[in-house]
């Protein structure tokens, strides 16, 4: 190899180097955030995109010490977030959505691959629009008193039924989030409708 080609094999690598500390490639792991991303989704993710906005959805780590995991910001610092029976209000209104009518999910428990129908709302936080899911017959639990958030984002799952989030485990910190999910890269289920720019 030349010198001409041993300067392009290193401005390569320094290439690749800097892009590890400018996006993240995760691959999901669960269907928490169903419908929008699903399990063995191989996602991309930017690490200097600024602060997370209302809707954005967040690579962070878990207050259970637990993996990394991805939940959509649905309150930023200086909001105030409160909630009852499950419902999360910020600055005392609950979050905008319409109902979606019913959505069949299949492979989506580890007891059943068979598709079943879920409750879908499409709802709306800051300039996205997304849907979510929650399972039939299943209520949403848990309250939380009103706190004003500090240095720290309210995060929600898109699975809004049996799953954890800031409705259980309260607010995440600002220095826990690692980066902002910008879209799917390559879909589990090969669902190329998915394939895309996360809403």
């Amino acid at each position: 190899m030349g010198a001409r080609g041993w300067i392009i094999l290193v401005i390569a690598l320094v290439a690749m180097g800097l892009a590890l500390f400018v996006v993240d490639f995760p691959r999901c792991t669960s269907d928490e955030m169903a419908p929008g991303i699903r399990k063995a989704d191989l996602l991309l993710a930017c690490r200097v995109c600024g602060p997370p906005r209302p809707g954005d959805l967040v690579l962070f780590t878990s207050p259970d010490n637990g993996p990394l995991s991805i939940r959509r910001v649905v309150a930023v610092p200086g909001d105030r977030v409160e909630v009852h029976k499950g419902v999360t209000l910020v600055n005392g209104k609950p979050l905008e959505g319409s109902d979606g009518g019913t959505l069949k999910l299949d492979d989506i428990d580890p007891v059943s691959k068979q598709p079943r129908p879920f409750a879908l709302t499409v709802e709306k936080s800051g300039t996205h629009e997304y849907r979510v899911v929650s399972d039939l017959g299943v209520a949403s639990s848990g309250d939380r008193p009103p706190e004003t958030l500090g240095d720290s984002y309210f995060v929600v799952a898109d699975r809004r039924t049996l799953v954890r989030d800031s409705r259980d485990y309260g607010p995440i910190k600002s220095a826990s989030v690692r980066s902002i999910v910008l879209r799917v890269l390559s879909a589990g289920d090969h669902d190329e409708a998915r394939q895309a720019k996360v809403p």
